[in-house]
């Protein structure tokens, strides 16, 4: 991991998420990029987008970000560099990630859970839903500390891309963390089907793991009981791959996802996985959020 950005919009919990990728930055020996996208003068139809406005705008939010960057240069001695840019940061992100080759996105949320937000809907869950890259959420209220134990909430079933799991690698080696597996079978005859699966032990070799299968009806409340039980300080999971949420759709709207646990989540991307199990790619995600 060479890069990590950090999108920013100036806010309480924002800066949580600046400060969270800044600590995982010194730690990775990494660059750390601050972003600020601001919004299209054409959309807020208030002023006449001319050229010398839009700069007089830009050079204003990056005097923001300097700011921030020379506060983070008191404490961290890491590579800081600022970028702002007009438009939406769904829009700008995705090429951007790809020019400056940002390893991860991390973003803040407001309220608790990363989780709740997933599928409650947000910039930040709207990204999660489209990305093909890999970000981390951090909560407005979650104060760093170093990473000892991960869980990673997954469906055990193989990755199409192999590229997919080394951030997760990268992250766990970086820590010496312990990776814990976690498997929620649907069913009591399917709860050791991938225990000691040989693919898994290729992943995360050289790497402190182990598995958990738990079974639970109940999937939220199995992901929550083991955050709990485990003491993770990170969350992993693969929002593109649905096969492990569809059972999420069992439970009625306003009970869906309200985790209490406090902890960042690391959303990974399958780039090769494309989902067609609804016509329309955002059908599951909009169903899970409520949205109609």
């Amino acid at each position: 991991m060479k890069t990590i950005l950090v999108a920013t919009d100036y806010s309480e919990n924002a800066y949580q998420a600046v400060e969270y990728a800044a600590c995982l930055a010194q730690k990775m020996h990494c660059r750390l990029i601050l972003f600020h996208a601001f919004e299209s003068l054409q959309t807020m139809n208030t002023v006449p987008a001319n050229p010398p406005v839009v700069q007089i705008i830009k050079n204003h939010f990056m005097i923001r970000l300097e700011e921030i960057r020379n506060k983070l240069l008191e404490s961290f001695s890491i590579e800081i560099n600022c970028i702002t840019m007009e438009g939406s940061v769904e829009a700008l992100l995705p090429s951007l990630v790809d020019r400056q080759q940002a390893d991860v996105v991390v973003m803040g949320i407001r309220g608790a859970s990363p989780i709740t937000h997933f599928f409650m809907g947000s910039t930040t869950t709207t990204l999660l839903r489209k990305a093909t890259f890999p970000m981390i959420t951090v909560p407005a209220s979650y104060t760093y500390h170093s990473i000892r134990r991960i869980l990673f909430a997954s469906d055990f079933e193989p990755f199409v891309d192999p590229t997919t799991l080394l951030p997760l690698r990268e992250i766990a080696q970086a820590y010496e963390a312990m990776v814990q597996m976690l498997y929620i079978p649907s069913s009591e005859k399917d709860k050791a089907t991938h225990y000691s699966n040989a693919y898994w032990e290729e992943q995360l070799d050289e790497i402190k793991h182990g598995y958990t299968f738990l079974y639970e009806k109940d999937i939220i409340k199995g992901i929550e009981q083991e955050i709990w039980n485990s003491g993770a300080d990170l969350l992993v999971m693969l929002p593109h791959r649905h096969t492990f949420f569809e059972r999420l759709l069992e439970r009625p709207h306003t009970e869906q996802m309200f985790f209490r646990a406090n902890i960042p989540l690391l959303a990974l991307t399958d780039k090769a996985i494309h989902l067609n199990r609804f016509s329309d790619n955002n059908a599951f995600f909009n169903y899970m959020a409520g949205i109609d």
